[in-house]
């Protein structure tokens, strides 16, 4: 299920660049355009989907935290929306995670999951359970 998923979430981001395939093959999807496509994605991409199928499991941070707080902390964590920013067409959250008396370091995002999941990678950070990544640097 996790490799299907990542596999239609690729394939989201990479559908502008498979699109000019068949142009780049026979310029037609009715006449093997469509197998010029298959065949690019699988020896270009297929790598890259293995790997994110792989670890897709370990950037679910809110989940990680959850797990991990339930069991060691005896809590569950909160997420509390401190800041938005922007028009109602383009907002970005502030979220910072509480679990019991402490609170973490807050995170920005453009939507409030993405927010919430910053939030957690950070608590993860300072309860040293992962590797502290630079601000602006996606953690890999």
């Amino acid at each position: 299920v996790a490799h299907h998923q990542a596999q239609h979430r690729v394939s989201q981001k990479f559908q502008p660049l498979i699109g000019v395939q068949p142009v780049i093959g026979n310029g037609s999807m009715g006449e093997g355009g469509f197998d010029v496509a298959r065949d690019f994605i699988v020896r270009h991409m297929e790598p890259w989907i293995e790997q994110y199928a792989s670890t897709e499991h370990q950037e679910n941070y809110k989940s990680a935290l959850q797990q991990y707080a339930q069991k060691n902390l005896s809590g569950t964590p909160m997420y509390e929306l401190l800041d938005e920013k922007g028009p109602d067409h383009s907002k970005c959250f502030e979220i910072r995670v509480v679990i019991g008396a402490r609170a973490f370091t807050s995170a920005w995002g453009a939507a409030k999951k993405q927010a919430e999941q910053r939030a957690a990678q950070r608590a993860l950070e300072e309860l040293g359970l992962m590797e502290t990544t630079a601000p602006g640097i996606p953690s890999p």
